[in-house]
């Protein structure tokens, strides 16, 4: 997994959370949009969860990037209002779901999980 946001703590809680379950692996982190496609097109991870509050990049060139590089990858936003304008206008572009800020440690892995299984995750490792 790459996990996208610019804040090194909210990185480092996801890193936790996520690596709480056996099966699961981050293979990176960046702090932006542009540095995530490069650490994508590096790391090629199944699952990349971003924050759609990135400052010095659009959250649509970046779920598009990333969908342009991998027709399969699952993106999951990370939103801190279930309302936002941004949830929609990203999935449109190619995002596959989104979580919010708010949800539990259960309800973050539980939505990887669930978002992999309807997603063709091909012949690659599902755990990056």
């Amino acid at each position: 997994m790459l996990i996208v946001d610019a804040h090194p703590l909210m990185r480092q809680g996801l890193r936790a959370v996520i690596e709480q379950d056996e099966e699961m692996v981050v293979a990176a982190e960046a702090a932006s949009g542009r540095s995530a496609v490069v650490a994508f097109r590096t790391t090629q991870p199944n699952v990349v969860l971003l924050d759609i509050e990135l400052r010095d990049d659009d959250i649509l060139t970046t779920v598009d990037a990333l969908r342009r590089s991998d027709a399969h990858v699952v993106i999951l936003l990370m939103a801190t209002f279930p309302g936002d304008r941004r949830i929609a206008a990203a999935m449109s572009v190619g995002a596959t779901a989104c979580f919010l800020k708010t949800s539990t440690d259960d309800e973050i892995r539980a939505q990887i999980r669930t978002s992999l299984a309807r997603g063709f995750v091909g012949s690659r490792d599902s755990r990056r």
